[in-house]
């Protein structure tokens, strides 16, 4: 971290880095590794490991580091072996972790997300898709709330408005789109 033109060690973990976010205005420090989710107050130092589960590969935060929005892979027993594919098959986890409330909630494991992002108040999570959707849920009911079609290709990056009312998703297919949250609808496309 550079604070003043300094580089701060904050803490050391095993593992490599996946993503990285800064929350409540830089004060405190969200990363993934591939094999934890991991939490860190800045100033003063203070850590801790919030998800210890290999797998997390996608992480977003509200601003003020309340709420986690995450993506994991979850290999699934042998017992699961997939002939297709010749091997156990896995699935995407997408959930939501509370840290006031010390809660992690599995929000969905039917979709196979790409990338996730959260609203600044941790009121709607959005995930964006392999088959070129875009899932919201409800970060307070926890509930889907819509399925944004429109992209022909893998959706690889996304992310919402600071006001919470607008969404931008970035796919394999040369597009941008955003959405609007509040008619679940889209409101322009912009090709590459």
């Amino acid at each position: 971290v550079v604070e003043c033109d300094q580089v701060l060690p904050i803490a050391r973990y095993p593992g490599n880095a996946i993503q990285v976010r800064f929350a409540s205005q830089g004060e405190n420090l969200v990363w993934a590794t591939d094999q934890a989710l991991h939490f860190q107050a800045v100033k003063p130092k203070a850590n801790a490991t919030l998800v210890k589960q290999p797998g997390i590969f996608q992480i977003s935060t509200s601003r003020d580091g309340r709420f986690l929005a995450y993506a994991q892979i979850k290999k699934l027993y042998a017992s699961d072996y997939d002939e297709a594919i010749g091997r156990a098959s896995s699935k995407t986890v997408i959930a939501l972790l509370d840290r006031e409330k010390d809660l992690s909630v599995s929000l969905s494991e039917k979709i196979e997300a790409t990338c996730v992002a959260i609203s600044e108040d941790g009121s709607v999570l959005l995930a964006g898709c392999e088959d070129g959707t875009v899932h919201a849920f409800s970060g307070r009911s926890r509930r889907e709330l819509a399925v944004l079609a429109g992209h022909t290709e893998e959706v690889s990056a996304i992310c919402v408005s600071g006001d919470g009312l607008s969404a931008v998703s970035g796919s394999r297919d040369g597009s941008l789109r955003t959405w609007n949250l509040a008619s679940w609808s889209v409101a322009a496309v912009l090709s590459l």
